[in-house]
């Protein structure tokens, strides 16, 4: 993407005036799993002091890091934030959420993770439990639906999808830990889904002009972190069209079907702990930024 090595711009920067929509632009390209946006809309990125050297620039993937250097720009792999945050949770025991939620002990539990935006979950839950719901009863599986803090459980109720499920706000980690299999929306959730070794199909739906126009910036193959990071199709991708109960519910039953097929599966993504790298994401980063303040 950064054609110019002898360049540390970023080749892509977006400049608008007050009330120009640059706001709503930030929002619509951070939809896309694949296009990395800052939390922040207005960074201020260029100005006076814009450093020569980007070391101070943590890439927070390790192939990001060969990437950069490819174009000889210095960047060091610090971490991933997510071994911390995983290292950090207060799980519970099995027998704890099992009782806390008042789950079957003697099923499986089959994971639904649909978003935690409004209209994800509006184009991704509805197609997703049905597929869930034949799953469950073929495989004798429990549904549990994580939702998203931000979010009012109320919407699943609304959308008026039939099925037996438990709906769970906030423990996201025990769920990927307890969970048998997962039917996970494209984004961090499948990162993290991965990092606890979880056997998935991985959905993503939204509307045909967002997708189109993200299909114009991005040139990788897969969408799906885990697959971006183990470089190949570790996890099936299920996009636009192919999100319906038909045919996640093959993909899915073709992996629960097969127990060499789940174990490969599951094996293949206990890599994805190496490939994050260990503890200390965020004090490397500091000492990072430290030492290049003393370099200013």
């Amino acid at each position: 993407m950064i054609k110019d090595k002898t360049s540390n711009r970023a080749n892509l920067f977006v400049v608008g005036v007050a009330k120009s929509g640059s706001s709503w632009l930030h929002f619509f390209l951070d939809s896309h799993p694949e296009i990395f946006m800052s939390k922040q809309c207005e960074l201020h990125y260029f100005g006076e002091k814009y450093p020569e050297n980007l070391k101070w620039y943590q890439s927070n993937f390790p192939f990001e890091k060969e990437l950069y250097q490819k174009n000889g720009i210095n960047v060091e792999f610090i971490g991933h934030p997510i071994v911390e945050r995983v290292d950090q949770y207060d799980f519970l025991s099995k027998e704890e959420f099992y009782t806390k939620f008042n789950i079957k002990k003697e099923k499986e539990l089959l994971l639904i993770m649909p978003g935690s935006r409004i209209q994800e979950v509006k184009k991704i839950f509805p197609e997703s439990l049905k597929a869930a719901n034949r799953l469950a009863a073929k495989f004798n599986m429990q549904i549990v639906v994580a939702c998203a803090e931000n979010m009012d459980e109320k919407i699943f109720k609304d959308l008026g999808v039939l099925g037996s499920f438990k709906l769970i706000k906030g423990f996201n980690y025990d769920l990927m830990k307890f969970a048998k299999f997962g039917i996970i929306k494209s984004g961090t959730s499948t990162l993290e889904a991965g990092y606890f070794a979880l056997p998935m199909v991985i959905v993503y739906r939204t509307s045909f002009f967002t997708y189109f126009i993200g299909r114009q910036l991005i040139t990788l193959d897969r969408i799906g972190m885990v697959n971006i990071i183990l470089d190949g199709e570790v996890i099936p991708e299920l996009i636009q069209a192919e999100v319906n109960e038909k045919t996640i519910f093959s993909e899915a039953e073709k992996i629960l079907s097969s127990e060499q097929d789940y174990i490969l599966q599951k094996r293949k993504l206990e890599n994805i702990k190496d490939k994050l790298g260990k503890i200390g994401a965020s004090k490397n980063a500091a000492q990072l930024i430290i030492e290049q303040m003393n370099d200013a």
